[in-house]
């Protein structure tokens, strides 16, 4: 079918922009669901065989003639249930705006509607294997029993982060992409918003996973979320300069004002460059200013970049040399 389409359908009409490829369509989806069911007989076939050659062999194991139709019945619904999986992430992606791989605030739904389609799964594999295998509830009840301390014990912790994970989730705090800092100083990008724990990468690649009971307490900094940055620099000069500080301020000013275009100059925010403090062996000079970037990524650094150059820019133009911290 894809040949057909691909080498009849599709390349003669390749020009017209309503033709879509042939992964995109729902005749690929179609006859990929197929195709998926076909492989899935196949192996429930091939098991099949198998008992019949144990058979034809003489070989006699426990339950073994119930063994092809658990193979079946777990193959077919485990297979079900990742098609209703896709499926239900696909309609939240179309009803919320979003991609499956960035779904903000659809993910909190995302995962209550996954952990409610796996139990069903689980209800409905128990239902059906109990059946031919003979699993019997007096013997679970038996092991819950005995388990019960451990498992509340136990639970405490993961249903904490559980909570929190969902809560952070629905709370609109971050998304995963977004780049973060901490209140105990992590810093990098969230890679993962899982059940149980966030995972965080850094800068230098090294990931560190935080369990979610722990971020329901920190306060968190969501650096994607900030459209204004600051760059601010403190500069020393020497005491025998003075005289020249006030020409040397005015034409850092100018300098930056010729070098960023995205500078902040509306009043909401400061540019200042001001003679600070004397110190022992040298005066301070402060440059604060601020843009209309986010304080992350290439763009910032490339902005960083230009306001050193014009600072070093009008430093030269005045002839006059930084004050060189001494060891």
């Amino acid at each position: 079918i894809r040949i057909m389409y691909d080498q009849v359908y599709f390349a003669t009409r390749a020009a017209d922009k309503d033709v879509r490829p042939f992964r995109k369509t729902y005749m690929f989806q179609i006859t990929d669901l197929i195709s998926q069911v076909a492989k899935i007989a196949l192996f429930v076939y091939i098991v099949d065989l198998f008992n019949i050659v144990i058979e034809v062999l003489g070989l006699h194991f426990p339950r073994m003639t119930e063994f092809s139709q658990m193979f079946a019945t777990v193959a077919y619904t485990v297979w079900a249930t990742t098609r209703v999986q896709k499926f239900k992430r696909h309609i939240l992606s179309q009803s919320f705006k979003c991609t499956p791989e960035k779904m903000g605030r659809a993910k909190v739904l995302d995962r209550i509607l996954e952990a409610f389609i796996y139990g069903i799964m689980v209800v409905v594999l128990f239902d059906e294997l109990s059946v031919p295998f003979g699993f019997a509830g007096k013997s679970i009840f038996t092991i819950g029993s005995i388990g019960t301390l451990t498992v509340s014990l136990a639970s405490q912790s993961l249903v904490g982060n559980f909570l929190n994970g969902l809560a952070l989730s629905a709370s609109d705090k971050i998304y995963e992409g977004d780049q973060v800092i901490f209140g105990d100083g992590t810093r990098g990008t969230v890679v993962s918003l899982g059940w149980m724990e966030t995972v965080i990468r850094g800068s230098d690649e090294i990931t560190v996973s935080v369990p979610n009971s722990q971020l329901g307490s920190r306060r968190i900094s969501n650096l994607s979320r900030i459209h204004q940055c600051q760059v601010k620099q403190n500069l020393r000069f020497h005491y025998e300069d003075a005289d020249k500080l006030e020409k040397v301020m005015e034409d850092i000013k100018d300098s930056i004002k010729e070098a960023c275009p995205r500078l902040i100059l509306d009043g909401s925010r400061a540019f200042r460059v001001y003679w600070d403090n004397y110190n022992s062996d040298h005066l301070e000079v402060v440059v604060d200013a601020h843009f209309f970037l986010p304080p992350t990524g290439n763009l910032y650094y490339a902005n960083r970049q230009k306001v050193l150059q014009a600072i070093h820019k009008a430093v030269m133009k005045n002839k006059i040399e930084f004050a060189v911290e001494k060891d």
